[in-house]
């Protein structure tokens, strides 16, 4: 991979443009000319952050943002209360988690909004045959102060919860509690008597109504082990080997052969950052597809977390930092993009993301493990490292950096900044903002700053697939017009620092899919002992042509594309021919092709029309497997489709 011209030509055209806002902002030539000849990172900070304009913005008064709202809590509980009287318990639940997030809550975490959105989505979640999340929801409901004359609804429904689970002690217990409250209730002698009768005759039915657990977590999204690791590569197998040269940097090969379908890495990431549209159903912690049920802030209606644990660890970290505040430069840059300037949105993806870099650790952490998190000196290239060492050796291409995106990178470091002093990240929290900046607010300044350049050339789109419908589906198998479709969609971005080691190719021979914020690699191809190992930046052979792949490349990531798809200009999909041409040579240890009836390499010769007739039949046999894969699959037969479907792939690539 070279650097590309056309980029270089887009440096000059943004120098020339950027030349006229400069001066509007630093008001003289010679400012400007200072900010130019600025010998670093933090020079330029301290330009920015004591300039007139910015010191302005930064004086702004605070903004609170996403409150608690008791008009949007009961709205959203009244819709919710509709669909549950219709039967609708995935829907009533929707709008119940959302009363959930938008209802007020005291110094004691309580509020009667909070406590009746919490029970109400305990009923849906009982309906809905989630027995353990019901009585979670039953417990939040208690400790959120639910009225007292209707807590023996709650505890009816604990009977019923913990006899279906067979934990009849409990049952009993609830049971007892039912008694005690129903006497608080304000019904009359008939119903108290019936709702007790009815509640003990079900406990002493015992094992007779216990159900079988349902499982909550699909088994097919746990996350894989590997089944060895390589500890210069955390993240990955001992099939990946870190190579390096001078003229193209760190790269990946296969230590040995590889065949397809082989998982090659599992990694978490060093830090990840949700979309901020797709809060409603992710949990912003780990993202969790969490659409039915969800743990709000405590203070804000922001996010959304999937659990307690979830919950606790951003509100001890990052979201403490944040929480009701408003994002000054996220919303210029949402402006910006309204108004058609495109080269907004990539500043706008990693400006929270490197805030949740440094706000994830404290200022002390980052003070005790300064060698760890700046520039690593690349003295041993062939060992990667984990976490936030990682990220300090992945490149940021700092010298070719163009004026404008420098600028954009300051300013959202400057605001952020700014947020942390507010927030109290430094200790106390400083409320005047002061031309001259501490130590400590130089070097996470600076932090913030190298992380921006660094995440636009290492940063990895977080997907999920969207849920299928039973509308798309006839007899267990999805309709013929939706195999196609692509029901993949970005939900965030992460930083790997193994997985930012594999170079591009647009014919690449691994996929990756994500579990939450983790990503797993596994071989879309069958990789030869020595190969490179490579991954896809987004540009595909099959479906984009090579001039506009190339464009994208080269506007994106700084380099013109140099693989085999791009030199041998592979066809997209809808020119290839319906018949292989060419075909392996079946011999052993030979990699030859065969474009008539004998190998070019051995000279070996093979039945072309027999070879033919099963790349047919296992063609037409994966796409009647394809019909199995969808969100209403019994696991177990998943699995088994699962497994033909790599076998046949696996054939396929050995025969043509």
């Amino acid at each position: 991979m070279v650097q590309s011209q056309s980029f270089l030509g887009m440096l000059e055209k943004a120098d020339a443009l950027f030349e006229a806002k400069m001066m509007k902002l630093f008001g003289s030539p010679e400012e400007v000319k200072m900010f130019k000849e600025a010998k670093g990172i933090p020079d330029r900070i301290a330009m920015v952050w004591k300039n007139k304009l910015t010191q302005e913005l930064l004086k702004m008064n605070e903004v609170i943002v996403d409150e608690k709202s008791e008009g949007e809590t009961r709205r959203n509980r009244d819709i919710g209360n509709k669909h549950f009287q219709a039967g609708k318990w995935e829907k009533a639940a929707e709008y119940f988690s959302l009363a959930v997030c938008f209802a007020p809550q005291n110094e004691r975490k309580q509020g009667r909004d909070l406590s009746l959105a919490f029970a109400n989505r305990s009923a849906s979640m009982y309906h809905l045959g989630r027995l353990e999340d019901s009585l979670e929801d039953i417990e939040f409901a208690l400790a959120s102060g639910y009225p007292a004359e209707l807590r023996y609804k709650v505890y009816e429904r604990q009977v019923y919860c913990y006899t279906k689970l067979g934990m009849l002690d409990q049952a009993k217990s609830a049971g007892q509690l039912l008694e005690q409250h129903l006497s608080a209730s304000k019904l009359d002698d008939g119903k108290r008597s019936k709702i007790r009768s009815e509640a003990f005759e079900y406990i002493n039915q015992g094992e007779s109504v216990v159900e079988p657990r349902r499982e909550l977590s699909s088994p097919w999204m746990e996350v894989p082990t590997l089944s060895s690791s390589n500890p210069d590569l955390p993240g990955f197998s001992d099939a990946v080997s870190l190579k390096y040269e001078a003229s193209r940097g760190r790269f990946c090969v296969a230590s040995r052969d590889i065949n397809v379908g082989e998982i090659l890495g599992v990694e978490e990431p060093v830090t990840s950052c949700l979309y901020y549209e797709r809060r409603d159903v992710y949990c912003d912690n780990c993202f969790k597809y969490i659409p039915l049920r969800q743990l709000p802030c405590d203070f804000c209606s922001a996010l959304r977390f999937c659990s307690t644990q979830c919950k606790k660890s951003a509100m001890e970290t990052y979201h403490q930092h944040e929480c009701g505040r408003e994002d000054v430069f996220a919303s210029v840059l949402g402006k910006m993009l309204q108004e058609g300037k495109r080269n907004a949105d990539s500043t706008k993806k990693f400006h929270r993301l490197a805030f949740k870099t440094v706000t994830q650790k404290s200022l002390a952490w980052f003070v005790g493990n300064r060698g760890k998190v700046e520039n690593i000196d690349s003295k041993s290239r062939l060992v990667q490292r984990s976490g936030y060492e990682g990220l300090a050796s992945l490149v940021g291409h700092h010298q070719l950096m163009p004026l404008p995106r420098i600028f954009a990178f300051l300013m959202s470091s400057v605001f952020h900044l700014r947020n942390l002093q507010l927030s109290g990240y430094f200790g106390s929290r400083k409320v005047k903002v002061y031309e001259k900046l501490t130590a400590d607010e130089m070097y996470i300044a600076e932090l913030l700053y190298t992380c921006l350049e660094k995440m636009q050339f290492n940063t990895h789109a977080v997907v999920s697939g969207l849920p299928d419908s039973e509308q798309d589906l006839i007899d267990g198998q999805l309709q013929k017009e939706l195999l196609y479709e692509n029901k993949v969609r970005c939900i965030g971005h992460a930083l790997y620092p193994s997985l930012a080691m594999l170079n591009h190719s647009c014919y690449n021979n691994v996929y990756k899919y994500n579990l939450g914020n983790t990503v797993v690699i596994l071989a879309s191809q069958r990789i030869q002992a020595g190969e490179e190992v490579t991954e896809n930046y987004f540009p595909v052979v099959q479906v984009m042509p090579r001039p506009d792949r190339r464009s994208w490349l080269a506007e994106s990531y700084w380099f013109d594309c140099s693989c085999r798809g791009c030199v041998e200009n592979y066809p997209v999909m809808m020119k290839i021919q319906s018949t292989p041409t060419n075909l392996r040579c079946q011999r052993s240890g030979c990699n030859g092709l065969v474009t008539e009836l004998q190998c070019k390499v051995c000279t070996s010769r093979i039945d072309r029309e027999a070879v033919l007739q099963e790349v047919e039949k296992l063609w037409n046999s994966l796409q009647q497997d394809k019909k199995y894969l969808h969100s209403y699959t019994e696991y177990n037969k998943l699995k088994t489709v699962a497994e033909s479907v790599r076998k046949k792939c696996s054939r396929l690539m050995k025969i043509v």
